[in-house]
């Protein structure tokens, strides 16, 4: 067990401890779990607990695409096509599940679709990840210079403002038809 981790700590580095990590998708699982069954269609802490630890995971999601695959390989090829996938079929699927719930077009149904399709896609590409990691041949990515991080978390601090901003604007009613 012990060399599996280290194993995967070589050839898919993280900013967190792979064990970190572990623990922190459980959590995330208990909070998705009391925001969207125990709390569903009800005001609740829950929503923003669940809203800022899977904005925190997609952030490391987003560090390892980065930081952690081989680029320039052919296992850094796999592992970026499977992520970057996952990551814009997640990504699909939330705004699809937010659009489901909005107007006169709001149904129930779709946003279960689509919202379950959010929680399954991220897990699965990055089950694709790993194990393309893991398994396929190649070098350990290199080393990360801390200019690269100071970019890392800049270029965080300006997606969430755009993200605020957006829900801001969004939550006022901008930029819809007037019917």
């Amino acid at each position: 067990e012990p060399k599996k981790r280290e194993e995967l700590t070589t050839k898919l580095p993280c900013l967190l401890p792979w064990t970190w990590m572990t623990a922190l998708l459980v959590l995330q699982g208990f909070a998705s779990f009391m925001a969207d069954v125990y709390s569903l269609a009800r005001p609740s802490w829950w929503h923003l607990v669940d809203a800022l630890q899977a904005s925190f995971l997609v952030g490391i999601y987003t560090e390892v695409m980065i930081f952690g695959l081989s680029h320039g390989t052919l296992r850094g090829s796999l592992q970026l096509l499977c992520a970057s996938t996952g990551y814009m079929g997640a990504v699909t699927a939330f705004v699809r599940s937010r659009a489901s719930r909005k107007d006169a077009d709001a149904s129930p149904q779709r946003y279960a679709f689509w919202h379950t399709l959010w929680h399954f896609i991220f897990p699965a590409s990055s089950c694709g990840v790993v194990l393309l990691s893991v398994h396929v041949p190649g070098d350990a990515p290199p080393g990360r210079s801390p200019m690269a991080y100071i970019a890392f978390v800049f270029v965080c601090i300006l997606v969430g403002l755009l993200w605020a901003v957006y829900n801001s604007f969004v939550s006022r009613g901008h930029g819809k038809e007037n019917r």
